[in-house]
């Protein structure tokens, strides 16, 4: 099964520079770290998103993919990142499958449409949750340095000086075909990581 997840946090690069300290999961046995394992990059026109990616070669990818023996009911990650180079906030984020239809994931809902964005398909499904809707930029999950109170859904946030220092948002998510991830990778000039850099897992 293909899981694609995109760690990002969103602030001003000038005011608020950040840096990957690590992306974890307890559930599905996995910790790396930025700077070693992942890099930080801007692959959104958007330049307020900085985002985790496979440290491999320079190009700015859209997150990061993991291939795992099979669908697990729930699971957490955890991002960490140091903001100004002084503090360490902290994103977890509690992701709710909803079924076992398909073998791939993606918290991008981009991926979610009945067609999807990279391919006509009218026999695909939609994928959406059963109430969620409105644009990516409120319904993907992510951090942020200072709250803009323009999300949707279930999000708990720790503030500090008006500052998110954690947060924690439940994520539901349908399972999607693999095809509309491996219709992304065939892109040209995508930024969509390749399945040869997805990360192995055993559970």
């Amino acid at each position: 099964m293909l899981i694609h997840l995109i760690p990002k946090i969103f602030a001003n690069p000038i005011a608020h520079p950040c840096e990957l300290i690590e992306f974890a999961s307890p559930e599905l046995g996995f910790t790396l770290l930025g700077g070693k394992d992942l890099m930080v990059k801007r692959p959104y026109l958007n330049k307020n998103y900085l985002v985790a990616c496979r440290k491999a070669g320079q190009k700015a990818m859209d997150g990061v993919l993991f291939d795992i023996p099979s669908i697990p009911d729930t699971f957490s990650t955890v991002t960490r990142w140091l903001v100004n180079g002084q503090y360490e906030v902290k994103h977890e984020v509690v992701y709710l499958i909803l079924d076992d239809e398909f073998d791939a994931l993606s918290d991008d809902p981009m991926f979610w449409g009945s067609r999807c964005a990279y391919a006509d398909k009218p026999e695909r499904k939609g994928r959406w949750p059963e109430g969620v809707r409105g644009p990516i930029s409120t319904t993907w999950p992510y951090m942020e340095v200072t709250s803009s109170k323009n999300r949707a859904g279930d999000i708990f946030d720790i503030l500090f000086d008006q500052r998110v220092i954690s947060r924690v948002e439940n994520f539901s998510m349908h399972t999607i075909e693999r095809d509309r991830l491996l219709e992304k990778m065939a892109q040209p000039d995508q930024r969509f990581p390749a399945l040869k850099d997805a990360f192995i897992l055993d559970r």
